[in-house]
């Protein structure tokens, strides 16, 4: 089974297997968002069972779990404790909640993703837009440091990557 690993059941529905299990990962295979949506994740994953569930099951797995953070309790069936780290990144969360989607790019199937991403505006606002994967592997040579040999790479490509590269750092 393959990091980004939904499908369909019988009535057409997509789903996200393994939530739980892919949730836990992304501080692994979504880098880009900041740590404190990787904390939220993993209570998520602690709620959340390890289930298949459709995009606006994970809206509304999101939904609640929000109100936990807002009542600083869980109010799961399941009993967990509530993260005091989470009671201390509450604002924070709250704040950059709008790059959940991009997690869920990175754990879940395209088809899956943009579902989600399309509730999630609905219901949450703001989302940050997908990032685009690079087409390739620059393979650049490092001369010494601060120092590398892109002549046989296209400038422009080099260009765009370096800027999607620093629009990651400033988040």
């Amino acid at each position: 089974m393959t990091t980004k690993n939904s499908k369909s059941n019988e009535e057409k529905e997509i789903l996200l297997q393994d939530v739980a299990k892919k949730l836990r990962s992304a501080r692994d295979v979504a880098k880009n968002v900041p740590y404190e949506l990787h904390d939220f994740c993993d209570y998520l994953a602690d709620v959340s069972g390890n289930n298949d569930i459709v995009p606006e099951g994970m809206i509304m797995l999101l939904a609640l779990a929000l109100d936990d953070l807002k009542h600083e309790r869980c109010g799961f069936a399941n009993k967990v404790d509530f993260p005091e780290s989470l009671k201390d990144e509450n604002f924070q969360i709250i704040i950059y909640l709008r790059f959940f989607p991009l997690i869920i790019d990175k754990i879940a199937d395209k088809k899956f993703s943009e579902e989600l991403r399309r509730i999630f505006v609905e219901t949450f606002g703001e989302a940050e837009p997908a990032v685009a994967e690079p087409k390739e592997n620059f393979g650049v040579k490092i001369i010494k440091d601060y120092t590398v040999d892109i002549s046989n790479k296209d400038k422009a490509e080099v260009l765009a990557t370096e800027n999607a590269i620093s629009q990651c750092h400033n988040i």
